[in-house]
């Protein structure tokens, strides 16, 4: 199991190996980007040795610096590795208005393929302290 906690300054991240689940949500605003998403990496090489047949990803950011951008792609490119072996299937989530995120999406599809999907949401505040949706 991945779990990296939310900050103001970077997204929660999840991995369930058993489940085939993985999701990073929230802003990405790292110091360091390499440094903060090496945890991933390294969760990844455990996912690729495991018996799972699956893996669904939910990308959810509300914004991203340039190096964050760089290192989700090099994630997301190991990810689309699995394809030959493991139904691979990552979905990239943006808000109805939100051009810059739903364009690095339209760019992300367009380098991976069919594996990623992207799905327009309507707006949403969020309440931070519980990373929850408000309606």
């Amino acid at each position: 199991m991945l779990i990296i906690d939310e900050t103001e300054k970077t997204p929660i991240i999840n991995g369930d190996i058993s489940k085939g689940t993985f999701s990073i949500k929230g802003k990405s605003l790292p110091e360091n980007a390499r440094e903060f998403y090496n945890p991933v990496l390294d969760w990844l090489k455990d996912f690729y040795q495991s018996p799972s047949s699956k893996i669904q990803v939910d990308i959810d950011l509300e914004y991203f610096n340039t190096a964050s951008s760089g290192v989700i792609f090099k994630i997301l490119r190991e990810i689309q590795k699995m394809a030959s072996t493991r139904e691979v299937k990552i979905y990239w989530h943006y808000e109805e208005d939100d051009i810059e995120i739903e364009e690095v999406g339209l760019e992300f599809q367009s380098a991976l393929g069919d594996i990623v999907e992207l799905k327009e949401r309507s707006y949403q505040p969020r309440n931070k302290e519980n990373n929850i949706d408000l309606f």
